[in-house]
């Protein structure tokens, strides 16, 4: 199965193993417990992109991505940390085996691990919500992987789905 259709499948694949009829959001992504309200960008994602970071560890890279955003989605901050204004805030953080789903109020950034690649997927309603999310994330791959000098290339995928 190629990084693609490894993505796509994660996207597609209900991350506590019930099946979609069974969620009372029928977004067909589970909430995370306490999450609060699922972002409605995230349900009606309309644009993607994906990226497949080749890098020495990317488990330890996405580990570190996921408790950073619990940190800021705990302190209420979400990613306004970051020094932009309009930064994506987070809703949530859904782990599963497949990897980790970051729910922000501009979209959702799906991630995993492949042998040697961080793949990630993001999503929003629009391309200025893409833009921000694949930035912050960008920002955040490349400086916790510095010392490998890790450049993020996006792929733009289009127009998924109509809300």
């Amino acid at each position: 199965m190629s990084d693609e259709e490894q993505v796509r499948a994660m996207v597609e694949e209900p991350s506590d193993g019930s099946d979609r009829a069974d969620r009372p959001d029928g977004s067909g992504r589970a909430r995370a417990r306490g999450a609060g309200p699922q972002a409605p960008a995230a349900a009606a994602a309309a644009v993607a992109a994906e990226a497949g970071i080749r890098m020495l560890n990317p488990a330890r890279c996405l580990d570190q991505l996921s408790r950073h955003a619990e940190h800021l989605r705990d302190r209420s901050v979400g990613l306004r940390a970051h020094a932009h204004a309009d930064a994506p805030s987070v809703q949530a953080v859904e782990r599963s085996g497949a990897g980790v789903t970051l729910v922000l109020d501009d979209g959702r950034c799906l991630l995993r691990v492949d042998e040697g690649v961080l793949s990630v997927r993001v999503e929003a309603a629009d391309e200025a919500g893409l833009r921000r999310i694949q930035h912050v994330i960008g920002a955040d791959v490349a400086r916790f992987g510095a010392r490998e000098a890790l450049e993020v290339t996006w792929r733009f995928l289009g127009r998924t789905c109509e809300g």
